[in-house]
């Protein structure tokens, strides 16, 4: 009886916590962030399968505001290797670790025992915080995880979040933010569907793009500072690593384009007005274009903090030079020497604003912390790119060597 109450994923504690984090954090959400929670009653009505949109990190505690019962979040398993915080986080939350970017057989199982306990478990199936104000596309694999948990699936939506703190940003800005339930899908209405209709009706509940809401202001200083985390193709002279966020506007040093970050979210140049979401889609065009014409050996280089992930802790290599090129990846500094061709190179995934996760075939993972204000996106599209043509060329496919701006970006 002992080993059985042992095993159990839910408990007492976490609804205990939950209650007492919630009357903590509840006061910092109205005041900082102006958050209105839209309240539900889940406790009696559970268990659910939460899907909410990932605009920041502190999302699941914000999330948590709406419901009177604990959730079990699905998180990266970078947080699993922090010593003593990620032991309070297990006593506290107990969290289901998922490894960034890649299937895990074992959070599935976690998920589906917590349910059978009567526990909730909440997904952010992007996996990544947006940088655009867009919810990223979902892997397919996502209608067969909600019939085999086969619960009532809740899609909850934070809106104000992004346009608040951006994941690009230097600083925060101040807005009204808002959470609550859109809709919620039941297995009797779910289960008569294929698993192709299923993933198309959970596209079209779960997505969300802050520039289709009407306007709203976000008063702050310095807005456009970090823009270059976005945007590192310059839009007019197409020169990459050009252009800079100073105040309120963003300048290419290279031919004087400048176009100022207003209230709202958009991008003026004096000649039109565009949102990031559409400043994105230009820069990643600009961006196969210019390494289409590529001729040089480095694409881009920075300077970052280097750990190498092992058996639940990061141990620290200290600072290195990081390079991409049109054969791989190489990270070099006192303590560290490896190159990676991208037939090697398992995935790239984002973390926060300045981090990057690498994982190899030889099952290394690297966690990179980048210097400054370097950007981690530019690295996983140009990842992207790459190896794309290296799976087609694997394939023998040589009449499909065009990369649509589609395949890149969060996924």
């Amino acid at each position: 009886m002992e080993k059985t109450r042992k095993s159990r994923e839910v408990r007492f504690r976490h609804r205990f916590f939950n209650a007492f984090l919630k009357m903590i954090f509840w006061p910092f959400a109205r005041i900082s962030y102006q958050y209105n929670a839209k309240k539900s009653n889940i406790k009696q009505k559970g268990p659910f399968l939460i899907l909410a949109n990932h605009s920041i990190a502190l999302d699941p505690a914000f999330i948590g505001l709406s419901f009177n019962a604990p959730i079990y979040f699905v998180a990266s398993d970078q947080i699993f290797n922090l010593g003593f915080v990620t032991r309070v986080l297990k006593h506290v939350f107990n969290p289901i670790s998922k490894t960034k970017s890649l299937s895990d057989v074992g959070t599935i199982k976690k998920m589906k025992k917590i349910i059978v306990e009567g526990g909730n478990v909440a997904i952010l199936p992007e996996g990544n915080l947006t940088y655009t104000g867009s919810t990223a596309p979902l892997a397919p694999s996502i209608a067969k995880l909600v019939k085999f948990l086969n619960v009532p699936v809740i899609f909850y939506q934070t809106k104000g979040f992004y346009l608040s703190n951006p994941r690009w940003a230097v600083t925060r800005r101040h807005g009204k933010t808002v959470g609550g339930i859109k809709t919620i899908l039941y297995p009797k209405d779910y289960n008569v569907l294929t698993n192709d209709e299923l993933y198309e009706m959970i596209k079209k509940e779960f997505y969300y793009n802050c520039y289709d809401e009407p306007r709203q202001r976000f008063r702050g200083k310095k807005k456009a500072e970090g823009l270059e985390r976005l945007l590192f193709i310059c839009p007019n002279c197409h020169k990459a690593l050009t252009l800079k966020g100073e105040g309120d506007d963003i300048r290419c040093f290279s031919c004087g384009y400048q176009a100022h970050y207003n209230e709202y979210g958009y991008l003026e140049d004096g000649e039109e007005e565009i949102s990031l979401f559409v400043a994105d889609v230009q820069n990643k065009t600009n961006l196969i274009t210019y390494l289409n014409r590529f001729t040089s050996e480095v694409i881009f280089k920075d300077k970052a903090m280097a750990f190498i992930t092992k058996q639940e802790k990061k141990e620290k290599h200290g600072m290195i030079e990081v390079c991409i090129t049109p054969k791989g990846m190489s990270f070099k500094g006192p303590k560290l020497d490896l190159s990676y061709q991208y037939q090697e190179i398992i995935n790239v995934a984002i973390q926060g604003k300045k981090k990057l996760i690498l994982y190899f075939t030889d099952g290394q993972t690297l966690f990179l912390v980048l210097e400054g204000l370097a950007s981690p996106y530019k690295y996983l599209l140009v990842f992207q790119y790459y190896k794309f043509k290296v799976d087609n060329h694997n394939k023998g496919d040589k009449t499909n060597d065009t990369i649509d701006i589609q395949q890149l970006g969060l996924r």
